[in-house]
């Protein structure tokens, strides 16, 4: 799993599969994991439990909320049952400030912590991400290697091979039936052994994206009323 720092200064050209810019600096990386930890920070990399995946991918999406909100945009912050945050709720202590906005007329950005890949594609629909992907790339680019699939395991992954190529160790070819990294294996093409620049993808609305709605499919997930309301989190 790689994630660097693009010095826009810099002659050597990016070439991990993935480049994101988030605010003001951009990088690349070599998997959606490492997207996320371009948002979320870089200790993204080191964590080794759902769990704290989970946490801070909800944490950062209520700050991006928060962010929002400053602008007069609401948003909320959700998963598959629950609403996590919704920026036009605050703590009594916030009211006064939160009576000054002045909210624009419109439905909410919806922020999805969970999983990593409904979490970068929403904060790409919500313009608080751009990402490219090398044109020989299918990571979150739909396209061949995705065509017909409808669930997945580490021996279909195109990271698999004796040990996972992101998050390391030995994996069973029947696991990671949820994994945040997996990407089907596609056919091999010879690699240019001379270096040259090319020209990244951008993912904007045109580019179908590869949703893997067999774990999540937000599409059909659209009823806010019907989530789990956690929206007041700082009372927990």
């Amino acid at each position: 799993m790689q994630l660097k720092v693009i010095d826009p200064n810099q002659k050597n050209l990016p070439t991990l599969p993935l480049l994101i810019k988030v605010e003001d600096a951009l990088y690349e990386t070599d998997c959606l994991p490492g997207l996320v930890a371009a948002v979320v920070g870089r200790e993204y990399l080191d964590v080794r439990t759902t769990k704290a995946a989970w946490n801070m991918r909800v944490n950062a999406a209520r700050r991006m909320a928060a962010l929002l909100g400053g602008f007069g945009i609401p948003a909320i912050v959700r998963d598959e049952k629950n609403l996590l945050a919704d920026n036009r709720v605050c703590p009594p202590e916030e009211q006064e400030e939160m009576d000054e906005i002045d909210w624009a007329e419109r439905d909410p950005v919806v922020i999805w912590a969970h999983p990593d890949r409904a979490f970068i594609i929403s904060l790409m629909e919500a313009g608080m991400s751009h990402v490219g992907e090398h044109p020989d790339s299918y990571i979150l680019r739909y396209g061949p290697p995705w065509e017909g699939i409808n669930s997945q395991k580490c021996g279909a992954c195109q990271y698999f091979k004796i040990e996972c190529g992101v998050y390391g160790g030995n994996k069973a070819k029947d696991s990671g039936t949820q994994c945040a990294a997996f990407v089907p294996r596609q056919a091999k093409k010879a690699k240019s052994k001379k270096a040259f620049a090319v020209k990244y993808i951008g993912l904007d609305g045109t580019v179908p994206l590869a949703e893997a709605a067999y774990i999540v499919d937000r599409k059909a997930l659209t009823d806010i009323d019907a989530l789990a309301d956690f929206s007041r989190w700082w009372e927990e």
